[in-house]
């Protein structure tokens, strides 16, 4: 999860380089407004993602510390085994947030990816790749919690959004590396 979080930064990362150098080249004046506004929106989910690394680890030390209380008597065992459900809930949220921003980014990126100087074609693309990367990756690991949570509503409204996410994101970076791939071969 936090390496899916880091990647997702990345991309995020080299999206708002190239909105910040693309307007201070001759030809691109005209690029300011809208690459500045879409460079401060990759910037805010670059600090997010940046933030998730630490928040995946977190959320998984609450699933360890629950498995830890005391399961002596039928009370400890029921609130031991609500305190897991809730950490593994956690665990969950905490990817699925990583990939609904990863999307994000590849939604920025596709504002970018027609404005950006041509030269910077190929940061575009790679930022897509990285933020497609931490998205599937933050989906793994959303995944992986699920046969441990027993809240069958809680499930089927992830992957409900999981799928939504994932036509975002497939369709986002099809569309950049389409673009990315035009400009490169030119």
């Amino acid at each position: 999860g936090s390496v899916s979080a880091l990647a997702g930064a990345l991309g995020a990362g080299l999206g708002s380089m190239v909105c910040a150098l693309t307007p201070s080249k001759k030809g691109f004046e005209k690029t300011l407004a809208p690459l500045s506004s879409a460079g401060n929106d990759l910037v805010l989910n670059l600090e997010g993602l940046k933030r998730a690394v630490d928040l995946d680890t977190d959320a998984f030390n609450d699933v360890m510390t629950a498995m830890r209380m005391p399961k002596n008597t039928d009370k400890e065992k029921q609130e031991r085994d609500l305190a897991i459900e809730e950490g593994y809930k956690k665990a969950t949220l905490v990817p699925f947030e990583t990939a609904n921003k990863c999307v994000d980014v590849l939604l920025g990126l596709v504002n970018v990816v027609d404005l950006g100087n041509p030269n910077s074609a190929s940061d575009v693309g790679v930022g897509a790749l990285m933020a497609y990367a931490g998205f599937e990756g933050a989906v793994l690991n959303v995944m992986i919690n699920m046969p441990n949570i027993k809240d069958e509503n809680f499930k089927k409204d992830i992957m409900t959004k999981i799928s939504g996410l994932r036509s975002k994101a497939v369709n986002s970076r099809d569309k950049i590396l389409g673009v990315v791939n035009e400009k490169i071969t030119k």
